[in-house]
């Protein structure tokens, strides 16, 4: 391996994250778990359409969609911190 790979692949290692910690911040705001996983995207997309199920609270549906949506950005929160975790893990460069 010459040492233009090693320094490649030592770019490309990440941390860890855990995936406790990505649940728990959505659990406080949904979609902050998802920015701490690195998905800024994703966080605000949850965030405005939990904002879009807040106002919709005024009819029932909006009762079952803001909590169907929180109860989403903690599971996959959890999930995309656990997907990243075994790609790291499964790195032959990856040194813990």
């Amino acid at each position: 391996m010459s040492s233009s790979s090693f320094e490649y692949y030592t770019e490309k290692i990440e941390r860890k994250k855990s995936p406790l910690v990505a649940a728990l911040l959505s659990c406080i705001i949904p979609g902050l778990g998802q920015i701490y996983a690195g998905d800024l995207f994703r966080g605000i997309a949850i965030l405005a359409g939990l904002g879009f199920s807040f106002c919709l609270m005024a009819l029932i549906i909006g009762l079952f969609t803001f909590f169907g949506i929180w109860i989403f950005a903690v599971a996959d929160a959890y999930n995309m911190v656990k997907k990243q975790n075994d790609k790291i893990g499964s790195c032959p460069y990856y040194t813990s």
